[in-house]
């Protein structure tokens, strides 16, 4: 069993490794772009070929009003609002909560291929975004204009990079959740009734391994106390990690049999991380007898969490960020594509 879950560790811990891998490459990226060229003043005025618009993109047209809404090049929706302290005029992004004063590219802007003229420039600035790694921001010598230099295609514009293709962590979070199925936010909670039987038959064959394992100790070493803590071990043991022994960790034999299943917040089926998460309090019902009477007080919280959250969710959903619903038509489709992208991770690893 630790096997597998070494292994969806390694898969989860590959989305946090997206951004810190990103930003190393461009630390290191840019601190040899930038080197013997920070701060030294170029040759003199050069001319390339860039794209360039033929709408201001400095400065926003004055035909926008409050609450215009824009759909940029990424297809992420800007909203025109006015800063309710200082007034001034930007655009919002719904998105990614993001906010420019300069109107963001959209597809109706005006395209054209030219030369377009920029002066020597007097520096590079500190100016990085790890989306677009080969982008350098420079200071124009005279105008002090601020400009955005591609070295790897010697393009140049005035406005920061906005073409999606360029987007490392965009790309990489699309080509993880890609032609995975996810569940519609509106599927039914489970209902309460089948979420505690099936929390019984979990107990009852925990219990039953629990006692088996106990007797398989008691033969070795004929020992009742140490048999009796083996049963109790292996017990708790099994009943913490229902969750993560069949169908890949995605649920417990008791959800099973009540045609049951557990997702997460966006739908998609959970890993045994995600499942070992909503388990990871229980022990303190273990401790029960240290812990009384405020156990009663706990265990009423998590039942009345279960009874009356819009969702159903007890404690440990809201610590493994899920939730349990009945069990869907789709759920082999979309098991075997969870399988089948599982196991392509393991093999890239």
């Amino acid at each position: 069993m630790f096997a597998p879950c070494a292994r969806r560790f390694s898969s989860l811990a590959r989305s946090s490794q997206i951004r810190r891998k990103a930003l190393t490459a461009v630390r290191s990226r840019v601190a040899g772009q930038r080197g013997p060229e920070y701060g030294r003043v170029h040759a003199p005025s050069f001319v390339v070929k860039s794209r360039f618009f033929s709408t201001d993109v400095e400065k926003t047209p004055a035909a926008f009003k409050q609450g215009d809404k824009l759909v940029d090049l990424s297809g992420h929706t800007w909203v025109y609002k006015k800063g309710k302290e200082e007034g001034d005029w930007f655009w919002y992004n719904e998105s990614t909560w993001e906010t420019r004063n300069s109107k963001p590219l959209t597809e109706e802007d005006d395209i054209k291929e030219g030369e377009l003229k920029v002066d020597k420039p007097e520096y590079a600035t500190d100016w990085e975004d790890p989306r677009f790694p080969e982008w350098v921001q420079y200071v124009e010598f005279n105008s002090k204009r601020k400009y955005y230099h591609n070295r790897a295609t010697n393009e140049v514009t005035w406005a920061p990079p906005d073409d999606p293709t360029l987007d490392i962590f965009r790309q990489e979070i699309e080509e993880m959740t890609k032609n995975l199925t996810a569940v519609p936010s509106g599927a039914l909670p489970a209902p309460t009734g089948k979420r505690l039987a099936a929390g019984l038959i979990d107990m009852g064959l925990s219990l039953a391994g629990g006692i088996v394992f106990g007797g398989l100790v008691y033969i070795d070493i004929e020992n009742v106390v140490g048999s009796s803590a083996a049963v109790g071990f292996m017990a708790w043991g099994l009943f913490l990690g229902r969750d993560m022994i069949i169908e890949r960790g995605t649920r417990s034999p008791g959800k099973k049999l009540m045609k049951l299943e557990i997702v997460r917040e966006d739908g998609q089926l959970p890993s045994r991380w995600n499942t070992f998460f909503r388990q990871s309090y229980l022990p303190v019902y273990a401790a029960s007898s240290m812990l009384m009477p405020y156990i009663f007080a706990f265990a009423a919280s998590d039942l009345g969490l279960m009874l009356f959250t819009p969702k159903h969710q007890r404690i440990g959903d809201f610590i493994g960020r899920t939730r349990v619903i009945a069990e869907l038509p789709d759920r082999e489709e979309r098991l075997a594509e969870k399988i089948k992208r599982d196991d392509e991770d393991d093999a890239k690893e």
